[in-house]
């Protein structure tokens, strides 16, 4: 991910069977929804697909 780090709902992703080894090696890690509210407010720019 070019350094960039990617946050994923772990409840959604964990609903689809992704698990921990899904995402290792990609830059990418699990977050509870707390999390990424914060995450959101503090970013200058925020991507949701």
């Amino acid at each position: 991910a070019n350094g960039v780090p990617i946050y994923v709902s772990g409840g959604s992703s964990k609903t689809r069977g992704v698990t921990e080894a899904d995402l290792e090696g990609k830059g990418a890690q699990f977050a509870t929804p707390g999390q990424l509210v914060e995450l959101t407010f503090a970013a200058d720019r925020v991507l949701c697909y």
